[in-house]
């Protein structure tokens, strides 16, 4: 499993398989195994982070397409990893 630094880390996203990103990122933040992320949830787990997520609200809304602060598999399937490729410095 992945450590929550690497499902927020662009650089570490964007050139892996989708199905695996969102199969970890479940996995990781579905506490209650419901298939869906609540805000609760993300937030409760990031919470653990050493160093706060800077833009914590702004990622879970870039996932949540219908903005009922719940995440599903059909809307992280949606996401486009190449959209959120670092730039290059």
């Amino acid at each position: 499993m992945s450590e929550t630094s690497d499902l927020i880390n662009p650089a570490k996203l964007w050139n892996r398989d989708l199905d695996e990103v969102s199969e970890e990122f479940f996995d990781l933040y579905d506490l209650n195994n419901d298939k869906l992320i609540s805000w609760k949830e993300y937030h409760s787990i990031n919470s653990y982070n050493k160093k706060p997520l800077k833009h914590e609200k702004e990622v879970f809304v870039f996932f949540d397409k219908n903005n009922d602060w719940r995440i599903t598999p059909k809307e992280f399937s949606k996401v486009k990893l190449q959209k959120i490729k670092p730039k290059k410095e």
